[in-house]
C-alpha cells in the first residue's frame, strides 16, 4: 500500500524509484523472496539499495536458494539509515539471481 502525504516526490509506483521530498534522514527497508531456477540445486540472489542509480555497499544483500526451484521458503533483506538531500533517489536493483517474490520497498521519514 502506497501512503505519500507530500505533493511532490514520494514512490513513483511504474518505476518502483523513490524521490525525496525534502531533505533528512530516512529509514530504508527492502525484504524479498528469491527463487531458484527450475532444476538448479542452489540459486545465488543479489539486491543493491540503490542511492541516485548507485549501489551502496552497505545495501547489498545476498541470498543462496537451495533447492529444485519453485517453492523455496527463503526471504532475504536489511534496513539501512540514509542521509537524502531534496530530490535524492531511493531504489532496488537485483544484480544476480533468477527471480523474486513478495517484495517490501519501505522509506519511511526518521
Amino acid at each position: 500500500e502506497e501512503n505519500n502525504t507530500f505533493s511532490s516526490g514520494g514512490l513513483d509506483t511504474d518505476t518502483g524509484i523513490f524521490t525525496s521530498p525534502v531533505s533528512g534522514l530516512v529509514s530504508v527497508s527492502v525484504y524479498f523472496s528469491p527463487d531458484s531456477i527450475q532444476g538448479e540445486t542452489a540459486t545465488q540472489t543479489s539486491v543493491h539499495i540503490q542511492k541516485n542509480g548507485g549501489n551502496l555497499e552497505e545495501g547489498w544483500i545476498s541470498s543462496t536458494v537451495q533447492g529444485k526451484g519453485g517453492n523455496d521458503d527463503e526471504s532475504a533483506g536489511k534496513t539501512i539509515l540514509l542521509l537524502l538531500n531534496k530530490a535524492d533517489k531511493v531504489s532496488i536493483f537485483m544484480t544476480d539471481g533468477y527471480h523474486l517474490e513478495s517484495i517490501t520497498f519501505c522509506v519511511h521519514s526518521i
